[in-house]
């Protein structure tokens, strides 16, 4: 299942997409804040039943270098209820500068995800069409509550986008 918005952020393609193609920045995307009131990023990467429950204690950069298709972070999250803490590994899946970047997010256990921002000129602005695409499950109480979880997403990434919007302008 495909869950999509846009928005039209103020910035060249250039200026969007080099925010994009920044390692650090994708600590923006995933970041989870441990008041539990979100400031930044994207609500379902973290954890997709209840993404308040965690938050990014940081970024493994696996592969060096320039990004490429096939780059891999793995983003380390603690719960902020007990001690335990887990791994979301991100690659990705594709890349053609100035034009698109995506990303994959997968801990092997719930429902794995991707995230694909595609950008277009507007003048002397940038459309950014994100896709949010959602695999089927491997483990099964995930199947049974996909549905919730599409949900979800659907609920949380317009108000995704348009944090991204602001925090794009003001840079």
């Amino acid at each position: 299942m495909n869950i999509r918005s846009s928005i039209t952020v103020n910035r060249s393609i250039e200026t969007v997409f080099s925010w994009f193609a920044d390692r650090e920045h994708l600590a923006y995307m995933a970041q989870q804040e441990e008041s539990g009131k979100r400031s930044s990023g994207f609500s379902f990467i973290p954890n997709f039943i209840n993404p308040k429950s965690v938050h990014l204690q940081g970024i493994r950069h696996i592969t060096e270098g320039p990004l490429h298709v096939g780059t891999l972070f793995l983003l380390a999250y603690a719960s902020k209820w007990d001690t335990s803490s887990s791994e979301i590994s991100v690659v990705i899946t594709e890349y053609v500068p100035p034009r698109l970047i995506a990303f994959k997010f997968n801990d092997n256990v719930r429902i794995p995800n991707h995230l694909l921002f595609a950008f277009v000129p507007v003048a002397d602005s940038t459309q950014i069409s994100c896709v949010a695409k959602v695999e089927d499950a491997k483990v099964v109480i995930f199947k049974l509550i996909k549905p919730l979880i599409v949900f979800q997403m659907k609920k949380w990434l317009r108000p995704d986008m348009q944090r991204l919007k602001a925090m794009l302008e003001t840079q």
